[in-house]
């Protein structure tokens, strides 16, 4: 019969010695008992490492579809509902798929967290060609999607913040060192207290093991990929409508026609007045990624910069290409105009 990890007295206690230092505000101690409480768990989660291993199962082999709570994967290990998923997702091919996860984390430097972990798997970013085991075998080249790896890899890897409420927690615990926290993760929340994994490497080779001798699929071959398509190259005209995807064929520098709300200033008392109308821009450059720079041509027919001189690419999208500019661009001097506008 399936036992949770703690009983109903035990967590009754735990809770109730927790109060207690709350209302004492032994605010100290309680991290203390809090730490001590899951240092037990995890104890107790790895000396039952079947329950463990059929939970991280379930969840590689769906996919990331399906998840049993770390605490269910004791509580309810022999539940219809868990069985069933079981049946239905330890296969050869999740076994080798977990247990490629599992080795990775033995071999990939301290300093990956989940988001770099993730990037490894899949084989992109700074990761891609990293030399460890598992090396891009979640790729979408192997039919894996983006979300699926992001979702497994973080039960795998995340710091349930100092609690044993994910897979990770008892695979491995964080230092909190925050100063080698990659710079490309600084928006990542659990990388603002999670840098350094302190990965258990006996557990987690003991767990290979056990995968081993449930008997693995081979390893995935990599399928053939498809001769990519030659990229039709635009050929621009005067009165073709600029798309996203074809400006990197615009003619530089190229003389567009954008769609304006005009905004002029209304008088005291009264509202500013919006006019739908037209500009046209020279654009000299277009950024690899967000931002193209402009300048504006003035009645005179010559080009100044306007305000910050550049803008965002989507706000081409639509616009109407006249031709290559072949007049005067006033590199140091700003345009002064009588309204506001922005692109429509």
């Amino acid at each position: 019969m399936a036992e949770p990890l703690f009983s109903a007295e035990e967590s009754s206690l735990h809770k109730s010695e927790i109060d207690k230092l709350r209302e004492e505000r032994k605010y100290d101690e309680i991290e203390n008992v809090r730490q001590a409480f899951m240092l037990e768990g995890v104890r107790r989660a790895q000396s039952r490492p079947e329950e463990l291993l059929n939970g991280m199962i379930i969840c590689v082999g769906s996919r990331g579809h399906k998840y049993v709570l770390l605490d269910e994967a004791f509580t309810h290990s022999d539940s219809k509902k868990n069985k069933d998923a079981l049946n239905s997702f330890d296969t050869p091919e999740a076994r080798r798929n977990l247990y490629t996860i599992l080795r990775a984390l033995v071999e990939v430097p301290r300093s990956w967290a989940w988001s770099a972990f993730t990037r490894f798997l899949r084989g992109i970013g700074k990761q891609n060609g990293a030399k460890y085991h598992g090396a891009g075998m979640f790729s979408v080249r192997y039919g894996w999607k983006e979300r699926e790896v992001s979702a497994i890899a973080y039960v795998m890897t995340c710091d349930s913040y100092r609690g044993y409420t994910t897979y990770s927690s008892v695979l491995m615990s964080y230092a909190d060192t925050m100063k080698e926290i990659e710079e490309e993760d600084r928006y990542n929340r659990a990388k603002f207290y999670a840098v350094r994994a302190e990965r258990d490497i006996p557990f987690l080779n003991k767990l290979c093991e056990m995968l081993e001798a449930r008997g693995l699929g081979p390893i995935p071959a990599l399928p053939d990929e498809k001769p990519k398509k030659e990229r039709e190259i635009k050929i621009f005209k005067a009165g073709d409508i600029v798309r996203q995807k074809d400006l990197r064929d615009l003619p530089l520098p190229a003389l567009v026609r954008i769609s304006v709300t005009k905004i002029f200033k209304g008088k005291e008392g009264e509202k500013d007045q919006r006019v739908a109308g037209q500009m046209d821009e020279v654009i000299t450059r277009i950024h690899e990624k967000h931002y193209y720079d402009y300048y504006v041509v003035a009645k005179d027919g010559k080009a100044y910069k306007y305000f910050m001189g550049y803008s965002f690419k989507t706000n081409l999208d639509g616009a109407t290409f006249l031709g290559e500019w072949k007049g005067e661009i006033v590199k140091n001097k700003e345009i002064k105009l009588d309204f506001h506008y922005y692109k429509n």
